[in-house]
């Protein structure tokens, strides 16, 4: 039973961060003006999860930034995120790859956030979505390389929310959605915020990188296809001012 609570979950992942308002806070925001990001943003460390018998069952971006839907492998499923030495920048880049699980079709990406059904067990699918963030960036940048089977798109989704302490949701404070199509080339990715309500502070920042835009839709092949595969690397973000926030330690 807890096997299959554990799929429907990994699978919600998506549809979750998607569909920006949920009803579970991040993580306690922190009391510095903004999140520090770990030098691993530039998806240059990862770390591995290990069988009984000590063999490697999959490996995620180390320092607890992102999370992905890795954890299906160690029900049988595929491993659907991984570094690639093809990056743009430094050693790695994010390589996200749609796959086949069964009759299910399982995206690949990374998002801002947590799955951990031990950590988070009274928490709706195991997920503590977004992180604590003050501030109000806006823009993201960065670099990708997209390669889709037929008409498939990657996507990279970005926003800001806030705890609403009276209704017990979160509120999106800002979002943007940004379509990514075939390039074999990396090519770089600007998209700014829409604030919807800009006398507002946020307090959690969330961000999706996705290899089928409507991957949510798992069992529907006609818009997901398996074999797409979008790769990330060297992401930063824009704060007023001009400041330039790297999400990453490397440079080129």
């Amino acid at each position: 039973m807890r096997k299959n609570i554990l799929i429907i979950s990994c699978l919600m992942v998506i549809a979750l961060v998607l569909g920006a308002c949920d009803d579970t806070p991040s993580k306690p925001k922190p009391n510095d003006s903004v999140f520090v990001p770990e030098p691993n943003f530039d998806f240059e460390e990862w770390t591995g999860t290990f069988n009984d018998k000590k063999e490697l069952m999959y490996e995620e971006p180390k320092g607890g930034f992102w999370t992905t839907t890795n954890r299906l492998r160690l029900l049988g499923g595929p491993v659907t995120t991984e570094k690639s030495t093809d990056s743009y920048a430094g050693q790695y880049a994010a390589r996200m790859e749609t796959k086949q699980f069964g009759t299910l079709i399982i995206t690949g990406m990374i998002l801002a956030g947590e799955f951990n059904p031990d950590k988070y067990p009274d928490k709706p699918n195991y997920i503590n979505t977004g992180q604590p963030f003050k501030g109000k960036p806006i823009r993201l940048m960065g670099y990708y390389k997209y390669q889709g089977v037929d008409n498939d798109s990657g996507s990279v989704f970005f926003a800001m929310t806030k705890w609403n302490t009276q209704l017990k949701k979160t509120d999106t404070i800002a979002e943007v959605w940004q379509v990514l199509g075939n390039t074999n080339t990396y090519t770089k990715f600007d998209i700014a915020l829409k604030y919807y309500f800009p006398d507002v502070e946020p307090d959690s920042i969330r961000i999706a990188c996705i290899s089928s835009t409507q991957g949510r839709y798992f069992t529907d092949p006609a818009n997901t296809r398996v074999g797409s595969v979008l790769y990330i690397d060297e992401l930063s973000m824009e704060m007023p001012g001009g400041k330039i926030i790297r999400l990453y330690s490397g440079g080129r």
